[in-house]
């Protein structure tokens, strides 16, 4: 179990190295288990179309709640949709999905995973 998920998908950038040895470092630190890294959709593969991939993807609407519509907020929620995917495949209950520059604090460690498992066992 990860912080109360049957596993953990944490979407990773191929170009952020140095971010995806700190989550290693992090989860080992932690002792964490069923950690599945997902490799991030980078904006730079996407081209300059922002508008024409937009809509082969999501039709004629897409939505960013900041009110924007970039090629790395376009790569960010293909990267969601991705680790979404895996985590359907997976068959598990309960996922946790991080991004690579997640910050580990020491409120993390004062929250009840147990209890909130069981709350959302419960629903």
């Amino acid at each position: 179990m990860v912080l109360g998920a049957d596993s953990a998908y944490v979407i990773n950038l191929k170009r952020h190295k140095v971010r995806r040895r700190r989550i290693e470092h992090m989860v080992e630190k932690l002792q964490l288990t069923n950690v599945n890294y997902i490799e991030g959709i980078d904006k730079k593969d996407l081209g300059p179309d922002t508008w024409g991939i937009s809509k082969d993807l999501w039709g004629e609407y897409f939505w960013d709640p900041n009110g924007y519509c970039t090629m790395g907020i376009l790569g960010c929620a293909l990267s969601h949709r991705k680790a979404y995917k895996a985590f359907l495949d997976s068959g598990d209950e309960v996922g946790l999905f991080l991004e690579d520059d997640v910050q580990n604090t020491s409120f993390v460690h004062q929250l009840d995973f147990t209890k909130l498992r069981e709350e959302l066992d419960s629903i």
